[in-house]
């Protein structure tokens, strides 16, 4: 199992982009843009990982935290987002 971190979830690709940027700026960590059909609607999440355990993403989680950036763990059971 793997684990990500969500860091958004937009109506726009524009939005997710910008959130990508953000997270680079403050972190110097890159994430990726991850789109979703829902119903009629796309969904583009913005997630950094995969992470293998917790301490490989604890530190990072708490520099965007301290940021105004909240963070939701997603756990997946192969190395797709």
């Amino acid at each position: 199992m793997t684990t990500w971190l969500q860091v958004g979830a937009f109506g726009s690709v524009e939005d997710a982009d910008k959130q990508v940027e953000t997270v680079a700026m403050l972190t110097g960590v890159r994430a990726v843009v991850l789109p979703q059909q829902q119903g009629e609607k796309t969904i583009y999440r913005v997630r950094l990982g995969p992470y293998r355990q917790r301490a490989d993403f604890a530190e990072l989680a708490e520099a965007l935290k301290s940021n105004s950036i909240s963070t939701t763990i997603v756990r997946v059971a192969a190395d797709t987002p």
